[in-house]
């Protein structure tokens, strides 16, 4: 009868097997000229299922790394690959502009030694900006934020300690431990009797999930909603209160511990809240009962209002949206607001790619002109001049002023009172690389949106691949 070798059998027959002279003689590796380059090499993780596309993750970064040489990019295995530039500087710019984010997944970056297989590379840590939120104004100080920092990892001295105190919190460089959960905060002793609490918030935070606040995965590929088989409701998951951060705390609602602190990463989520409801203390709609209610309300509308409609064709309304750029060109759309009753005005700016990922934004408030056509002028020649900042060279310039788009599309200077400033910001750029388009209010949402954010910022705030997070469904919606 036929039976199956045991484990000691299999390890006895292998120990009887040798090498062959051939397999047996070694080779002694020399390195190459090649392989001298590896300081130049990043090995780049990326935390996400999908698959990779490396001509479009190319793309993305070029532009947003302003790299002045070339760089290749090889593709390894487990969603890692192989960034190879030319200059050693490149790759260090890149390492210090982390976090990196592609598609809102986090991307982890490393040196890359040639003589070491990439699977066995462990990709566990990025440095992250934390903001230090709850702290007196007495202990205000970059001191207090790397004590605090150096409780979350190793802290990257900032060149300008100015950078370290953003006037009502701190900042702090960490390289964190992203293996394990995001950590909320730290308690902190004023003295002998007394403690507070200090909240973090996280910049340029990407996916994670809202269950055990790791940012390998989302919130649908935790174990802890996989455990479920999907029984758990919508309202038990922290991700369906969006906006919770504005109630106060007798008005939250039922909240999981889990998004107590998701709240103070500053995280918004498109998710309608019943205001009214909570205002006057009415109890809340179930959201599992929102579609079929609404469904039923519409279904009683039109039985009850009976109207008969002519017939007759007509095409459909055209929808007004933002679309993305050809492939190898970018969009920049820009747009200006007014704040009468503050005496302040304000440009927005948003730079996407030909998928609509976005590169950087800007929100900045200015002291108000004496007409908006101004505003929105000034709105261009700084969307200009963020994309010169940013080495942008061939790009569509989009807005919603049909007047000042006419004039920047004019070969000649414009005799308005605005024409000089549109004159001066066309020169930071190679005109002939750069197309102006108008496009009406509802395609411009993201840019007025910054403008109008603006509002609540001290003079220029800038986002990279980032917008506002309560800006994430605008965002969204707005792709055409």
């Amino acid at each position: 009868m036929f039976s199956f070798p045991t484990m000691e059998d299999v390890l006895e027959d292998w120990k009887k097997l040798s090498l062959t002279e051939a397999e047996g003689a070694k080779v002694s590796l020399k390195k190459s000229k090649k392989l001298n380059a590896k300081d130049y090499v990043l090995a780049a993780k990326f935390l996400t299922k999908r698959a990779l596309n490396v001509e479009a993750i190319g793309r993305t970064f070029k532009p947003l790394w302003r790299s002045r040489g070339e760089f290749t990019i090889r593709e390894a295995e487990d969603h890692v690959l192989l960034f190879v530039f030319e200059q050693e500087n490149d790759a260090e710019r890149v390492l210090a502009s982390e976090p990196s984010v592609f598609d809102k997944h986090l991307v982890l970056f490393k040196r890359f030694d040639f003589f070491v297989h990439t699977r066995n590379m462990r990709f566990t840590t990025t440095k992250f900006w934390i903001q230090l939120h709850g702290l007196p104004m007495s202990m205000m100080d970059p001191e207090t934020a790397i004590e605090i920092g150096e409780t979350r990892g190793p802290v990257s001295m900032a060149e300008n300690t100015k950078e370290m105190v953003g006037g009502t919190f701190l900042r702090v460089r960490v390289e964190v431990d992203v293996s394990n959960p995001l950590c909320r905060g730290r308690k902190v002793a004023i003295n002998e009797d007394s403690e507070i609490w200090v909240s973090f918030k996280y910049e340029k935070l990407p996916n994670f999930c809202y269950w055990c606040g790791m940012v390998s995965h989302t919130d649908k590929e935790c174990d802890v909603w996989l455990s479920s088989k999907g029984k758990l409701r919508q309202d038990q998951r922290g991700t369906e209160i969006g906006f919770e951060h504005c109630l106060s705390t007798q008005e939250k609602l039922r909240l999981p511990p889990w998004l107590e602190w998701v709240m103070d990463w500053d995280v918004h989520l498109p998710i309608p809240v019943p205001w009214n409801q909570l205002r006057v203390g009415n109890k809340d709609h179930p959201i599992s009962q929102v579609i079929p209610t609404s469904q039923q309300a519409l279904t009683d509308y039109q039985q009850a209002s009976n109207v008969q409609r002519a017939q007759r064709v007509t095409s459909p309304p055209t929808r007004v949206a933002w679309h993305p750029p050809p492939d190898g060109c970018l969009k920049i759309n820009f747009d200006g607001a007014t704040f009468n009753d503050i005496n302040k005005a304000s440009l927005g700016v948003v730079i996407r790619d030909g998928f609509g990922q976005v590169l950087a934004s800007l929100s900045e408030q200015i002291q108000l002109p004496f007409s908006s056509n101004l505003v929105e002028a000034m709105a261009a020649a700084r969307a200009l001049s963020f994309a010169a900042e940013l080495g942008f060279s061939r790009f569509i310039l989009e807005g919603d002023s049909e007047l000042i788009i006419k004039a920047l599309q004019s070969k000649e200077e414009s005799l308005a009172p605005f024409g000089h400033i549109l004159a001066a910001a066309k020169t930071t750029v190679d005109v002939n690389c750069v197309s102006f388009t108008h496009i009406r209010r509802l395609g411009n949402v993201v840019a007025h949106n910054l403008a109008k954010h603006a509002r609540h910022v001290t003079g220029l705030q800038v986002w990279m691949e980032d917008v506002p997070s309560h800006l994430y469904s605008v965002l969204l919606t707005d792709h055409g």
